[in-house]
C-alpha cells in the first residue's frame, strides 16, 4: 500500500492515527498567537482542522481526497464547527487566494 492509498481511505487513516495527538497543542498555540483567518493545507480527516476551528475566526481547509473531505466534514459537524470552516476540494499547488491569512499551516505529512 502506498502513502497515497492511505489518504484515499479515510477509515484506514483514522485507524492508523487515532491515538496521535502530540501535535495538537502546537497548532492550538499557533492559532492563539495569530488570531484571524487560518489556511490549512492538507486538512486530511479534519483532526487538526477541528482544533483550529475552535480558535480561529475562520479556517479555509484544502483537501483534494474526497474520502478525507467527507471524514473532515463529519468530524466538524459532530463538533458543531462546520460553519467556521470552508472545506475546499483543492490541492495546495492550485491555491489562488485574494484574501489574507493570519496563519497558514501544513500539518502532519502534507509536505512529505
Amino acid at each position: 500500500m502506498s502513502r497515497s492509498d492511505l489518504y484515499e481511505d479515510a477509515e484506514l487513516y483514522a485507524l492508523q492515527y487515532r491515538a496521535y495527538r502530540d501535535d495538537l497543542a502546537f497548532y492550538r498555540e499557533l492559532a492563539l498567537d495569530r488570531p484571524g483567518r487560518v489556511l490549512e493545507l492538507g486538512a486530511g480527516d479534519g483532526r487538526v482542522t477541528v482544533e483550529l476551528a475552535r480558535l480561529a475566526e475562520q479556517v479555509v481547509a484544502l483537501e483534494p481526497a474526497a474520502s478525507m473531505r467527507s471524514a473532515a466534514s463529519d468530524r466538524l459537524r459532530a463538533a458543531d464547527l462546520l460553519g467556521r470552516v470552508e472545506l475546499r476540494d483543492q490541492d495546495a499547488r492550485t491555491l489562488d487566494e485574494d484574501g489574507s491569512f493570519a496563519l497558514a499551516v501544513a500539518p502532519f505529512h502534507m509536505l512529505n
